[in-house]
């Protein structure tokens, strides 16, 4: 009887009976011993920092490594592997960080300044082919020498002054600095990275992490993959959760019916699930610092033709695309720059400098096809739209085939759906004539948004290279304030004017969360969850 009183009491706590004796365990630790099932709505490209392109491959990246600086429970930029947010020096041009001594890789091995040195130089290298260095390197002095190979990967401005001591060198001032840090700044173990050369990160055995969890599982195509937490971490008594199961799904219907029979606990969600669930609050929206918009294949015919992108440009309804077609929060775009994403210290909107460059308008756009038919002697054209497989990408393609088939005599579009490595490689490789596809930044800056269009910029497929909007750009990078803004906004009605890329929606991300789940918080900046802050209520 005392013994049952005993337990009944002591409701809170668990005892486990080992050879060594008892030891009391507390439930509420007990319980995150459960594993947290989560989707994600694509297949990775690759899990190496410097080659990542996509956000699904970033979704990995986010809770198995750690940068000079992370984001807070709150998505708010917070010290990383360094041990505080740093003042810069030489009018900007100058960061020293301190690193923490209790930073580990996976497998043992401290985590020092020669690590971040060793990761960027093999980011820049032009062996490595990084599609997603411009985006967030360009701005370290001798970037594009070294990029280019004119330089060798000793000469980029980033240095280890110590073993914990490492120094880095931007070319100009940069406003969104820390951000970066935060996103696109990740070391490398040096002895890892020269064991497996060509093949390091192709699987998840042929990598080590210095993040909250370590990667398991992932063979460079499955659908599943686990995350373990690391207790080498140096922060790890805060991440509670010590098993996360990713599961690949594609379509929206599917992840729904997991996430409602309890199957998953977390995933993202679009289309007629977000409309049909407003109120249920298990669902999570949040504005993306994302843009969804056509490329236009710039260095095939008929794609040069300036005419035949700007009628796409007057031809979509974006409106309707966002309201009746999606159905899922998300906004009409009809700007690089989406509206209320981008604002600056007083609170003013970029996109009120321009306003809406990108205008749906019929008339123009018949008048711009029938110029395009005169200048090119076509009056029948089939285009190729390349699009990703998801069950939102298939609702976009059909949109915008159906817009053009509707209202411009003589043009057929035809869809090919791929997967997103596949995708990317086509896009990459000049495979298409349009391509729908998106880009998210984590910074609140406009050169986030335009980066996609300047000559080295990630996602510029075609290298699209504009000497007027990529010099108006190079002079705002050398600018601050009012000043620079305003010298971007003129490179943004510059490449409205040329229209490589057409905007269509800024993206509501949104997701399914258990209410079982606690510590999860998404942001405009951190959309994806960050399973380190996690735990099970």
């Amino acid at each position: 009887m005392k013994l049952k009183r005993m337990l009944v009491t002591v409701s809170t706590v668990a005892v486990i009976s080992t050879v060594f004796g008892t030891r009391i365990i507390h439930a509420a630790d007990a319980k995150q011993d459960k594993t947290l099932n989560v989707t994600v709505q694509a297949n990775p490209t690759t899990i190496d920092p410097a080659k990542v392109s996509d956000a699904y491959s970033q979704s990995i990246v986010d809770q198995v490594m750690e940068g000079l600086y992370t984001f807070d429970k709150n998505g708010k930029v917070a010290p990383g592997a360094a041990t505080k947010i740093v003042k810069p020096t030489a009018n900007g041009t100058k960061y020293i960080f301190t690193l923490r001594k209790d930073a580990k890789w996976s497998n043992g091995d401290p985590v020092t300044a020669q690590d971040f040195v060793v990761s960027l130089q093999h980011e820049v290298a032009p062996k490595t082919a990084s599609q997603n260095a411009a985006s967030y390197l360009s701005f370290i002095k001798n970037f594009s020498a070294v990029n280019k190979g004119t330089k060798p990967v000793s000469e980029l401005g980033v240095k280890a002054l110590g073993t914990y001591k490492l120094q880095v060198t931007p070319s100009s001032r940069v406003p969104y600095f820390n951000s970066l840090l935060a996103t696109g700044f990740y070391p490398a173990d040096k002895k890892v990275l020269n064991k497996y050369g060509k093949d390091y990160a192709k699987d998840s055995t042929k990598m080590v992490y210095n993040g909250p969890y370590t990667l398991q599982g992932w063979k460079g195509t499955n659908d599943t993959w686990t995350y373990v937490k690391d207790n080498k971490f140096h922060a790890a008594k805060g991440v509670r959760i010590k098993k996360v199961v990713a599961t690949v799904s594609k379509e929206d219907s599917t992840s729904y019916n997991m996430f409602q029979s309890g199957k998953i606990q977390e995933t993202a969600i679009s289309g007629e699930y977000v409309a049909n669930n407003k109120g249920n609050k298990e669902l999570h929206t949040v504005p993306g610092a994302s843009l969804n918009y056509l490329n236009f294949n710039t260095n095939k015919k008929p794609m040069t033709n300036v005419h035949l992108r700007r009628a796409f440009n007057y031809l979509l309804d974006r409106q309707s695309l966002a309201n009746s077609v999606l159905n899922d929060g998300s906004l009409p775009a009809n700007n690089m720059v989406p509206k209320g994403i981008v604002k600056n210290s007083q609170g003013k909107d970029f996109y009120s400098l321009n306003g809406g460059l990108a205008k749906y308008d019929l008339k123009r756009a018949k008048t711009e096809w029938k110029t395009f038919e005169k200048e090119s002697h076509t009056s029948k054209l089939t285009l190729k739209l390349l699009t990703a497989d998801d069950s939102t990408s298939h609702k976009l393609g059909e949109f915008v085939q159906s817009s053009a088939q509707k209202n411009l005599k003589g043009l057929s579009i035809s869809i090919n759906p791929q997967p997103v490595s596949q995708r990317i490689a086509s896009a990459f490789a000049g495979k298409y004539d349009l391509v729908a596809t998106g880009w998210e930044t984590s910074y609140d800056d406009p050169q986030g948004f335009l980066t996609v269009a300047q000559k080295d910029g990630t996602a510029n497929f075609p290298k699209w290279n504009d000497t007027q909007f990529n010099q108006l750009m190079d002079k705002a990078s050398k600018q601050a304030g009012n000043t620079r803004w305003q010298t971007i906004a003129k490179a943004n009605k510059r490449l409205n004017n040329q229209v490589p890329d057409t905007p269509l929606y800024n993206q509501v991300v949104a997701h399914f969360l258990s209410k079982d789940i606690g510590g999860i918080k998404y942001t405009s900046t951190s959309p994806q969850a960050l399973y380190r802050y996690a735990y099970w209520k």
